[in-house]
């Protein structure tokens, strides 16, 4: 038997963000889970895509 899925609904996710914003936060993006968790990314620590971690990468050297 699996455990029931609990997805945060639009209310919570749409606080989480609008008490970022409040706090000072550039908010570039959420991630929400299964149990209930709402993850904000903050613009300058938004998760990048495969190519944008090489390119960053090849920039160092």
């Amino acid at each position: 038997m699996t455990a029931a899925t609990a997805y945060p609904t639009k209310r919570q996710i749409r606080r989480a963000v609008e008490t970022a914003r409040e706090l000072g936060v550039q908010v570039a993006g959420f991630r929400i889970g299964s149990d209930g968790s709402i993850v904000v990314f903050e613009a300058s620590e938004a998760p990048k895509d495969e190519f944008d971690q090489w390119r960053q990468a090849k920039s160092r050297t």
